[in-house]
C-alpha cells in the first residue's frame, strides 16, 4: 500500500517535533529514490525474484511515472495520456514493493537515512538514485505560466492542457492573436520531436498557428551525424517550422504581449513556450552527502556506485561516470538497469560488483509526428515509416510490461501465487520458475493463451480433455498465425530474435509458423501427434 502525505502541517510558529524515523526491520532495507525507468524495471524484476530477508522501497514525488519517449506522441495525438503513464501504486502492489509518495530532501550515508519532506525518515542498507535531470534555466520556467517545461513529465500533460485551455478561451473571446505563436526552446532530441509533433497536431486540427524552434548552438541536434541533422533541418523547413539557431533564450517579458528575449537582447513574440533546453541536476542533490562533479551531477565508478559504505548507486541522468560518458536519455537509463539489478543483489549478499560497459553506439529514433521517424545508428541514418512502426512497437511493449493488469489465462492449469513480502504476485505454472512466462507469440492467434507449459522442456501428462486440446511443452510451443497476422510474431522477433541495430533493414511481409513436435510418440493427445507427424514433412516457415 502506498504511503501518502499526512494532513497539512500546523501553522508557522507552532512547535512541531521532528517525525521519528521508521523503525528498522531485521530485513535488509533497499531504497530506490526516484521513479526513473531503471528503478521501474528493478521493481518489476523484484516481483519475479525478490531477495530473501530484504525489503524494497520506492520513493517518488508522484504516484505516476511517465515514459519519456512517448511524450511527443501525446502532443501529436498518437497516444492517449494513459498510454505513456505508469501507475506506481498498482505496479508496486503487484510486485511486493513499498511505495512512499513524498519528496526526498536529503540523503545521509553516515546515518543511513533518507530524509523526506513530510513523512518520517527512511532507514536504508542499500540505496539507489534515479531522479532524472531538470531543464536548464529553472528560474525562468518556474516563474512563468507561459513557459511550460517538459519536466517533471509526470504532470506535463496537465500543465500544458491548462495553458492551452487559457489560450483558446482568450481566442474565443477575441483577446488573443488570430494566429497563435508557439515556441519550442531547445534544439536537441526532445525539442525537435516536440516541435514536429506539435506542428502535426495543429495541422490536423486546422488551428491557425506557427511554430518556432530556438537553439542556443550553431546547429540543431548536436552530437548527431551532419547528414542526419541536415535531413531533420530540411523536414522542419518543409513542415513550416522556423528554426532559429544561436539564440540563447535568457528572459521572458510580459509587456504589451509576451516576449522571449535572447542573450543579445532581441525579443520574439510568443503565446506559449515549451521549454526543453539542456540538462541540469535537480536541486535536491545539494542535500545528498555524496561526491559530485563541478556541474552538480553525482560521481559514479564503473559499478555505478557513488558510495561504498553503505552502498549507494546512481543511474540515469543524475549519474556521470569517471571513465565513461553516455547521453542523458531514457535509453541509457534502461541499459543501466540490468547491471544495477545485479549490483543491488550483490551488495545485499556481499558479493563482488560488476562493471558497466556502455554501448559504443545505439539506435536512436525521433518521432516526426506524421507516422514516420528519423533514425540514426552510427554513420547510418534515414527517414521511414518502418522506423516509426518499430519505435511505436518497442515503446508500447516496454510500457505494457509496467502497466497492470497484464493479460492472463483463465485456464485451470495456471495458478496465482502470492509471496510473503505482501502483494507480490506472479502467474506460475507447475514446473515453471517465476521468470518463465508464455508470451503472446506462443498463443493461438495471439489471443487465446495456451493451457499448459513447463520450464524443463518435457510434456505435461494431463489425461483430461486431450481430445480437444494440444498440450506441448513451453519451450517447444510455436507460432500459429496466418500470413497477414503480422503484429504478434513481429513483437516476438523484435524482442528475442532480431537485434534492434539491424531491425530497420528488415521488411517482414508475413509469417506463418506451425506447431513443431520433436517427440510425437510421447504426446498423449492424438491431435498433437498428427500435427507433429505432418510438420515433420512440411514447410515450417513461409510467407
Amino acid at each position: 500500500m502506498a504511503v501518502r502525505l499526512p494532513p497539512p502541517l500546523p501553522p508557522v510558529g507552532d512547535t512541531v517535533a521532528s517525525p521519528p524515523a521508521l523503525p528498522r526491520s531485521t530485513e535488509h532495507e533497499i531504497v530506490l529514490i526516484g521513479a526513473g525507468l531503471a528503478h521501474l524495471l528493478i521493481v518489476k524484476w523484484w516481483g519475479r525474484q525478490p531477495l530473501a530477508a530484504a525489503r524494497l522501497t520506492l520513493v517518488s514525488a508522484f504516484d505516476k511515472a511517465a515514459y519519456a519517449p512517448m511524450l511527443p506522441g501525446v502532443l501529436a495525438g498518437q497516444y492517449d495520456r494513459d498510454d505513456f503513464q505508469i501507475d506506481l501504486d498498482r505496479l508496486c502492489k503487484k510486485c511486493g514493493v513499498r511505495l512512499v509518495v513524498d519528496r526526498v530532501i536529503r540523503l545521509t550515508p553516515r546515518d543511513r537515512i533518507v530524509g523526506l519532506s513530510h513523512l518520517p525518515d527512511i532507514p536504508f542498507d542499500v540505496a539507489s538514485i534515479n531522479l532524472g535531470s531538470v531543464p536548464a534555466g529553472e528560474a525562468l520556467w518556474q516563474g512563468r505560466r507561459v513557459v511550460v517545461a517538459i519536466k517533471p513529465m509526470a504532470n506535463f500533460v496537465e500543465r500544458l492542457e491548462t495553458r492551452l485551455a487559457e489560450l483558446f478561451a482568450q481566442r474565443l473571446t477575441g483577446g488573443a492573436q488570430p494566429i497563435l505563436r508557439f515556441s519550442v526552446v531547445g534544439g536537441g532530441v526532445a525539442g525537435g520531436e516536440l516541435a514536429l509533433c506539435l506542428e502535426q497536431r495543429l495541422h490536423e486540427r486546422q488551428w491557425p498557428a506557427e511554430v518556432t524552434l530556438y537553439e542556443a548552438g550553431p546547429t540543431i541536434l548536436p552530437g548527431f551525424p551532419p547528414e542526419f541533422r541536415q535531413q531533420v533541418r530540411q523536414l522542419l523547413t518543409k513542415r513550416g517550422i522556423t528554426v532559429q539557431t544561436e539564440r540563447r533564450i535568457e528572459e521572458c517579458e510580459d509587456a504589451d504581449g509576451i516576449w522571449l528575449v535572447d542573450s543579445n537582447g532581441e525579443a520574439f513574440a510568443t503565446d506559449l513556450a515549451l521549454w526543453a533546453i539542456g540538462a541540469r541536476p535537480p536541486a535536491v542533490l545539494a542535500g545528498f552527502d555524496l561526491p559530485k562533479y563541478k556541474n552538480g551531477f553525482l560521481t559514479v565508478d564503473d559499478s555505478l556506485s557513488c558510495c561504498a559504505d553503505p552502498p549507494v548507486f546512481a543511474v540515469g541522468d543524475v549519474a556521470e561516470g569517471k571513465s565513461w560518458k553516455v547521453p542523458r536519455s531514457a535509453a541509457a537509463s534502461v541499459q543501466m538497469a540490468p547491471l544495477l539489478w545485479a549490483n543491488l543483489r550483490a551488495a545485499v549478499q556481499g558479493n563482488a560488483l560488476r562493471a558497466y560497459r556502455p554501448r559504443a553506439s545505439q539506435l536512436q529514433c525521433l518521432n516526426l509526428g506524421d507516422g514516420t521517424a528519423a533514425w540514426s545508428w552510427g554513420r547510418f541514418s534515414g527517414l521511414s515509416q518502418l522506423a516509426w512502426k518499430f519505435k511505436n512497437l518497442a515503446d508500447r511493449r516496454f510500457v505494457a510490461r509496467l502497466q497492470w493488469p497484464h493479460r492472463q489465462s483463465a485456464s485451470s492449469s495456471r495458478r496465482v501465487l502470492a509471496s510473503d513480502a505482501g502483494g507480490c504476485r506472479f502467474f506460475g505454472i507447475p514446473g515453471m520458475t517465476g521468470d518463465t512466462f508464455i508470451g503472446r507469440e506462443n498463443q493461438l492467434f495471439g489471443l487465446v493463451p495456451t493451457d499448459a507449459a513447463v520450464g524443463d522442456g518435457k510434456t505435461i501428462r494431463q489425461f483430461g480433455r486431450r481430445g480437444t486440446q494440444r498440450l506441448i511443452s513451453g519451450h517447444e510451443i510455436a507460432f500459429e498465425h496466418q500470413a497477414d497476422d503480422l503484429v504478434v510474431p513481429l513483437q516476438a522477433l523484435v524482442e528475442t530474435g532480431i537485434p534492434d541495430n539491424v531491425l530497420l533493414t528488415v521488411i517482414l511481409i508475413g509469417i506463418r509458423v506451425a506447431a513443431i513436435d520433436h517427440q510425437p510418440g510421447r504426446q498423449l493427445a492424438l491431435p498433437q501427434f498428427l500435427n507433429g507427424f505432418r510438420d515433420a514433412w512440411g514447410v515450417v516457415i513461409g510467407a
